[in-house]
């Protein structure tokens, strides 16, 4: 025999169902807020930055004399070149700018009497050769193999592959130089 059923047999089928949808969807949000990644549009600029300065002197100036400067650089079996001129004003805060397109990287120079700073971007090379010269004369010769450092800029995960950069510093011999 059949046990009796209430006339309002529904009722506990509908508080069962929608008990577990709103289990489900307090799960869901539960779950999607531990997902959420928070994610910024800072630029991805892989490369190269090289320090040029002067070497520390016993007397007061640290600055390049005056002339004309060129610097080649080459990298990853890729050549080119930035050339600057020093003008014989001192403690100024003039500077010479150069900068060159090379296939898809770019060379830029920034030079200000005894600190340059030389940006190889775009592009990550593992073997790089510079040699600096004044008035035709090379003055400074150094190669280098970047040890580049992976990072996130936009947070983690966000971007499908690291930023790569790496630094290093070129010392130049103090003047005098040979004219």
């Amino acid at each position: 025999m059949r046990p009796k059923r209430s006339t309002d047999s529904r009722t506990p089928r509908r508080n069962c169902r929608a008990r577990w949808i709103a289990i489900t969807l307090l799960l869901a949000t539960i779950s999607a807020g531990a997902q959420v990644r928070e994610c910024t549009l800072v630029a991805c600029s892989s490369g190269l930055g090289l320090t040029i300065r002067t070497a520390p002197t016993q007397g007061p100036s640290l600055e390049l004399p005056p002339g004309h400067y060129r610097l080649d650089v080459v990298y990853d079996r890729q050549k080119t070149h930035c050339e600057f001129d020093i003008a014989a004003v001192r403690g100024s805060f003039e500077y010479s700018y150069c900068r060159r397109p090379d296939g898809g990287a770019h060379v830029e120079l920034t030079m200000r009497h005894s600190v340059g700073y030389l940006s190889i971007g775009q592009v990550t090379p593992f073997d790089v050769l510079v040699v600096v010269s004044r008035d035709g004369q090379e003055i400074a010769r150094e190669q280098f193999f970047p040890v580049y450092q992976s990072h996130y800029p936009n947070g983690p995960d966000c971007d499908p592959e690291p930023c790569l950069n790496a630094e290093a510093t070129m010392i130049i011999p103090p003047p005098p130089y040979p004219d």
